[in-house]
C-alpha cells in the first residue's frame, strides 16, 4: 500500500498530470527532487523538440509546434538540465557500486 501511495504522490509532481508552473509554489520544490520529472522532461524533449506540425492556424488557433510543447512543459530549462546531469552522475555511481559488489562477491 505504501508503494502505491508513493507512486501516486510522485506521479502528481512529474509535470504530466499538473504542469510544474501550475503547482503552487509552496510544494513546487518537490518536483525538483522527483526523478520522474527529469525522465518526463527527457521524453518531452525527445519527442517534440524540433518537430514541425502541419496545421491551419485559421481553423485551429491553438495549433502548436513541437518546441512550443517543450517550452510549455518547462522541459529544457536550466533546472532540468542540471537535474539531468545529476541523474546521470547518480546512475553512474549506482552502476559502479553494483559492479563493485558483483566483483567483490567472488573474493
Amino acid at each position: 500500500a505504501v508503494k502505491q501511495l508513493m507512486y501516486a504522490f510522485l506521479g502528481t509532481f512529474t509535470g504530466f498530470l499538473i504542469k510544474v508552473g501550475d503547482i503552487p509554489w509552496v510544494v513546487r520544490w518537490i518536483c525538483y527532487f522527483n526523478p520522474s520529472k527529469y525522465v518526463f522532461a527527457a521524453l518531452i524533449v525527445n519527442e517534440f523538440s524540433g518537430r514541425e506540425v502541419e496545421c491551419d492556424v485559421e481553423d485551429n488557433p491553438d495549433c502548436k509546434q513541437g518546441d512550443d510543447y517543450v517550452t510549455e512543459y518547462d522541459a529544457n530549462s536550466d533546472t532540468t538540465r542540471l537535474g539531468d546531469f545529476l541523474m546521470v552522475v547518480a546512475m553512474c555511481g549506482i552502476s559502479f557500486l553494483m559492479c563493485l559488489q558483483g566483483v567483490l562477491r567472488f573474493f
